[in-house]
């Protein structure tokens, strides 16, 4: 299962963001084959430098894809805050993912 928000869109690529079971993830969808492996590239430096700026620790996928779907950022810390009693932190998980939109946010429309 996954969820998939806060979309994006340039003139050559959708980015948006992904909640997956255990992890949060950065993607873009980008219809022109020709040009997926330069953005991905591009997107993947842009999100990790914005990422470090804002505090967020984001890292390579394990494997790059090269279809139309592409996750080119994952982030490496838990996105899920809990609290003392092992429960979910609502306003502290929202502040991680509400950090991710920002990233997202400050490598658009400079991409």
């Amino acid at each position: 299962m996954g969820f998939w928000w806060h979309f994006k869109d340039t003139h050559d690529c959708d980015a948006y963001l992904q909640l997956e079971q255990d992890k949060l993830c950065f993607k873009i969808s980008v219809d022109d084959e020709e040009k997926r492996k330069n953005l991905r590239q591009l997107w993947h430096e842009k999100i990790l430098s914005k990422c470090q700026e804002s505090g967020l620790k984001a890292k390579r996928p394990n494997r790059f894809g090269n279809g139309q779907y592409m996750t080119v950022a994952i982030l490496d810390q838990e996105y899920q805050a809990v609290n003392d009693k092992g429960l979910i932190d609502m306003p502290g998980t929202l502040k991680t993912l509400q950090s991710a939109q920002s990233v997202l946010d400050a490598c658009w429309p400079t991409v």
